[in-house]
Order: C-alpha cells, then sequence, then structure tokens
C-alpha cells in the first residue's frame, strides 16, 4: 500500500536522495576521491547538505500535493525536470559565487542529469508496480462519483480506462434525469442512459439524483466520494455531511473557479480538496500486520484445541457440519462469508422465526439470553467464545479484523434505524470490540451502537490493545454468552 499520508514527504525524500546520491556517483567516477586530499574531499562534502537543502525546497515548490492515485506521468516528469534544472542552476551558481575552482564543473554540470534519469526511472518503476497490483484488483477504492452530467460521466469513464489509479467508480449520481436526458441527447448519446442501468458504452452505472444518495450507499458497497459539484451548488453540503456521517472519504475536484479560488490562497495545492479528515496510513498498516501475525499464531498454536472442538461438535449433534457458515456485512458493505464452530442444531434458521416473539435486544438484532436451538457442546463453546475461533480465518485473509465492531447480519444493516450506525461499517468488523468486553447481551442495541461508533472515532493502536486484554478476563471466566 502507497503511504498517502506521506506523499509529499516520500517526494521531497525521493528526489533529494537521487540528488545526493548523483553527486557521489559523479564524483567519484570523476574526481576519484579516494586519491585526493582530506581536506579537497571535505570540500566536496560541504555540498551533500546544500544539494539536501535545495532539491528539498525545490521539490515542495515545484511538485503540488496531489493524490498518488491521480498522478501524470508527463506532468510527473515536468516536476522532475523543474526540480533537477533548477537545483542544477542553484548549485552552479553557489560555487561559482563562492570561487570554489576545485570543484569539479563536469561533476557539478552533470549530476542534476543523472539525477533527473534516476528518479524518472524510480517513479515509473513505482507506478508500473502499483498499477499492475491495481489492475489485478489489489489496493483498489470504489467510488460514488457525484456531480453535473458533463464533468460527472466522462470523469467516471476516465476512470473506467485507467485501471491502474485503482480507483473503481461504482456508478454517478446527477442533479435530475431531466438535465442529464438533455445534456446526453445533445450529443446523441441518449441511446445509451437507462434509468437505474449502465451506459452500454462505457459501463458506467447511473444510480439516480443527488437526493438518492443514501440509497446508493445501501445498495453498493462505497469506499469513498468523489464530488464534482460546483462550489455554488445548493446541495454540496449536504452531500458532504451525509456521506461523511456514514464513515466515507469525500473528496472534491475543483471547478475552473474553485482552481482559481485555492489557487491564489494556498500554493502548490492540486484541484483535489478532501472534505474528511485523511487517516494516517502507517497505524493502520501496523494493525493489519499485528492481525495477519496474530491470526497466524493462533491458528498454528490452537489447532490441537480446534481438533478436539470439531470432534466434540461431530459427537454431540452428527447431523449438521462442524463449520457454520454465515454472511455478513463487512468493510464498506463488502459482504463476506464468516465462520464459526457450530453450536446450535442443524435447522436453527428455520426455527428462528418462531422465536421471533421472544428476541430480547431491542432494534434490528435477535438474541436470546436461553436459547433453545443451542446444543450442550454449543452452550459450553459459546460461554468461552469458543465457537469464534474460526473467524482467525476470517482475519488471515482480510474480511475482519482482531478488534473492530462485530459483523452484522445483511439484513440488520437494512433495518438500521440510523444512517449513522453505518458508520460501524467504514472499518474492518472484529473479533472482539468494545461491546463484547463492555457486558455484551447486557448492552441494548442503541448503547451498543455508541460503542461501536466510538472506537470508529477514537481508534487508534492503544485502543485495540487495551480491548484486546479486557477480552482475556472475558473469555477465562466465561461471560462470552
Amino acid at each position: 500500500m502507497v503511504l498517502a499520508r506521506w506523499r509529499r514527504e516520500l517526494a521531497v525524500l525521493l528526489d533529494a536522495a537521487t540528488a545526493v546520491f548523483s553527486y557521489f556517483v559523479l564524483l567519484s567516477w570523476h574526481v576519484h576521491l579516494e586519491r585526493v586530499s582530506p581536506q579537497l574531499v571535505l570540500d566536496y562534502m560541504i555540498l551533500f547538505p546544500v544539494i539536501i537543502l535545495v532539491w528539498g525546497i525545490l521539490s515542495l515548490v515545484c511538485r503540488p500535493d496531489r493524490p498518488m492515485r491521480q498522478s501524470d506521468r508527463v506532468r510527473d516528469f515536468r516536476e522532475s525536470f523543474a526540480v533537477n534544472f533548477l537545483g542544477g542552476l542553484t548549485a552552479f551558481a553557489l560555487v561559482e559565487a563562492l570561487h570554489a575552482n576545485h570543484v569539479s564543473r563536469l561533476a557539478l554540470g552533470l549530476f542534476p542529469v543523472l539525477s533527473l534519469v534516476l528518479v524518472t526511472a524510480i517513479r515509473l518503476l513505482a507506478q508500473a508496480i502499483v498499477g499492475s497490483m491495481r489492475r489485478h484488483g489489489l489496493d483498489t477504492r470504489r467510488a460514488l462519483i457525484i456531480g453535473p452530467p458533463e464533468r460527472a460521466l466522462p470523469y467516471a469513464r476516465t476512470l473506467c480506462s485507467q485501471r491502474e489509479t485503482g480507483i473503481i467508480p461504482v456508478g454517478v449520481l446527477l442533479p435530475s434525469w431531466e438535465i442529464a436526458r438533455s445534456l446526453l441527447a445533445a450529443t446523441e448519446e441518449e441511446s445509451t442512459l437507462a434509468e437505474g442501468r449502465s451506459l452500454t458504452k462505457q459501463s458506467v452505472a447511473i444510480l439516480g439524483d443527488y437526493s438518492q444518495l443514501r440509497e446508493a450507499f445501501q445498495s453498493h458497497v462505497i469506499d469513498q466520494v468523489i464530488l464534482l459539484t460546483p462550489l455554488g451548488e445548493p446541495m454540496l453540503q449536504e452531500i458532504a455531511v451525509a456521506a461523511e456521517t456514514e464513515g466515507k472519504v469525500v473528496q472534491l475536484i475543483l471547478d475552473d473557479f474553485g482552481t482559481r479560488l485555492f489557487h491564489r490562497s494556498v500554493i502548490g495545492r492540486s484541484n483535489i480538496v478532501p472534505l474528511t479528515p485523511e487517516r494516517d496510513v502507517f497505524p493502520h498498516q501496523m494493525k493489519r500486520l499485528i492481525d495477519i501475525v496474530g491470526a497466524s499464531l493462533a491458528l498454528v498454536l490452537l489447532s490441537p484445541i480446534l481438533l478436539v472442538i470439531a470432534i466434540a461438535i461431530k459427537i454431540d449433534s452428527p447431523e449438521g457440519p462442524v463449520i457454520f457458515r454465515q454472511e455478513r456485512v463487512g468493510l464498506h458493505g463488502r459482504r463476506f462469508p464468516c465462520y464459526k464452530f457450530r453450536s446450535m442444531v442443524p435447522d436453527a434458521e428455520r426455527l428462528r422465526e418462531t422465536l421471533l416473539h421472544r428476541n430480547e435486544m431491542n432494534g434490528p438484532v435477535f438474541k436470546i439470553r436461553n436459547d433453545p436451538r443451542i446444543t450442550r457442546v454449543g452452550r459450553f463453546l459459546r460461554r468461552f467464545s469458543l465457537d469464534e475461533l474460526p473467524q482467525f480465518a476470517n482475519v488471515l485473509v482480510g474480511h475482519m479484523s482482531l478488534v473492530g465492531p462485530r459483523p452484522p447480519l445483511p439484513e440488520e444493516v437494512q433495518r438500521y434505524p440510523e444512517a449513522a450506525y453505518r458508520r460501524r461499517l467504514s472499518v474492518r468488523p472484529g473479533l472482539t470490540c468494545l461491546w463484547q468486553v463492555s457486558g455484551r447481551n447486557t448492552v441494548d442495541f442503541d448503547e451498543w451502537m455508541k460503542l461501536d461508533l466510538q472506537y470508529v472515532d477514537q481508534w487508534s493502536l492503544v485502543l485495540d490493545l487495551k480491548i484486546l486484554l479486557r477480552t482475556i478476563p472475558t473469555l477465562v471466566l466465561g461471560t462470552g454468552m
């Protein structure tokens, strides 16, 4: 994964590092540092901090802070050329001003050229590797495009044709169907438009108008929202707030007026303005690394216990399978098969309809403290949360995390009484969470949701560690039921 939060720092580091490396290579080749006097070597070394400072400043000035997913190779080369050309001129002028006649002019003139070649090659290689990953479905984001058709439709088509960006357009929302039809008719494209369906040539789905934003969130997997609406759009704030409420990343792509307005006040900005805080990627990568290591160790170390549990389930209830597979909802609405040791009778799903009147949990969740469908072994497993051990496999493949809100059923998500509750889907679901260590079945549905939202809004690696430590006595004391 690209460290998007540090993209500016990485660009500066790359420019300065390649310049220093190029200068050292040219000196070693032309001057033969190992043969000259120590004093002359020291004089040459003094230029290193100067190069770092000059190239760092020029990188900050010449390279706008744009998302790495939307980089442009020609623009990147122009920026790299500007950094190294101006840097070379600055270094040469400084040496001339100081009358440092001993400094090799050949090395001084060639090292910016080598630096330009190296930094361009590294950027192209990185883009090729990451682009290949994204074309194969790795490191991708599903985006909802919102804006007038003359901007939203071409932008969505561009994303479809440039898969290396890793942004997959789920569809577009337009101001109204009437405006969309009139504009498309003017360009002889009306025959490709079908309400609620896709543009047959470009495979861009038209999901409706601005008022159908929440319906789009409920029926599609959406990681981020890209707004192409003008700054004067009356519904701009309402759309941005609704998207942020559900935990979506929101970006505004400025029109010509907005670009001029922002560039007058902020130097070095691109025309993409984040409307939600960018998350710090490094802690989330550490969380994923901890998940992989923790789940792998757990599956290996607990394998004898897993085998014993499987045998006990088969002896106690030989009719059904050992592993119960159920569809659950994960990150931003993605559905995945959630695995558990079967703790109920084989026809438990059918019997559920006859027990709805005994539900002890308010809201869309169904829970009974003394559920008659639970088997004898299943009751023991549930008491110590042993039935959830197979979910370490879900953690390993990335469906879940060690810590996070518990994964809901699809029908539960559809019946959430408040849109804000869907923000709990903005993080990976987990094996344990604040709700499980705060009383579990003694906590009502609304308080459960508040605990999950508190986790989402206040997440940190320290909070995960605290929850994991609080989970241990819950398991040992058998308060998991």
